[in-house]
Order: structure tokens, then sequence, then C-alpha cells
């Protein structure tokens, strides 16, 4: 593991555990609008979940938006890895997209939302849904 690399896994640990301190959601949400550690985190949302995602600053959140406790957010897809391996080769590449997620929205308990989704406006995700 190089030294960049250690470094980004400390910090992204002491957020996860920041959040942890932060006790709600609401002040979940506005710690993390207020360290920018998300693309963008929007105004009124309540974000549950403590573990900070993957690659946090590829997920965009618009105002008015609820988060429920335990959502996945999964920005990368490392199936090429397996793939380069089996077919010796290296022509399936890395998969990471952004999540955006629009204006009053609702996601449920035990959701996955998966790389390159846009959810909303309006709209609720209900609890344990994957693969949206």
């Amino acid at each position: 593991m190089t030294i960049k690399r250690l470094i980004r896994t400390i910090i992204k640990e002491y957020h996860s555990l920041r959040l942890l301190l932060c006790g709600e959601g609401y002040r979940r949400a506005e710690y993390i609008r207020k360290h920018s550690l998300f693309g963008a985190m929007g105004e009124n949302c309540y974000f549950h979940p403590w573990k900070m995602p993957g690659d946090p600053k590829l997920i965009f959140i618009h105002d008015n938006v609820k988060i429920s406790s335990d959502v996945t957010f999964i920005n990368h897809d490392i199936s090429n890895a397996l793939l380069n391996t089996k077919f010796k080769t290296d022509k399936f590449q890395y998969y990471t997209a952004p999540i955006e997620i629009f204006d009053n929205v609702l996601i449920g308990t035990g959701s996955i939302i998966l790389p390159g989704k846009k959810i909303g406006p309006n709209c609720i995700v209900g609890g344990g849904d994957s693969g949206l």
C-alpha cells in the first residue's frame, strides 16, 4: 500500500468515526456538507448511515433527501479484474460512475444504490431494494 493510499484510508476511517459520533442523521448530513465529503450535499438532508461510501466524491445529493440506515452506495464495479485474469487480457476496463439523488427523495433501510444511477426527484426507494 502506498503512503498516499494509506493516508486516504486513514482520513476516510476518521470521517466514518466522526459520522458515527454525530449521533443523528441531520447532524451527519451537515457534517458531510461542512467538510465537503461528497460531491454535493443539499439543504435539509438526513443521512443515517455512519460508514463513508467507497467513493464519496462521486455522490451528489440534492435538497430534502432522507437516507435511512444501512444504505450502501456502490460507485464502482471491479468485475474487470476477474474477466481480465480469466481471459488473460487487459481489455476489460474498471467501471466507476457517479450516483445522483435529486430533490425530495426517501431511500429506505438496506437499499443498495448502484453506479451511475439517478434517483428522483420526488420518489421513494423502498427498504431493502437493490439493483436500481
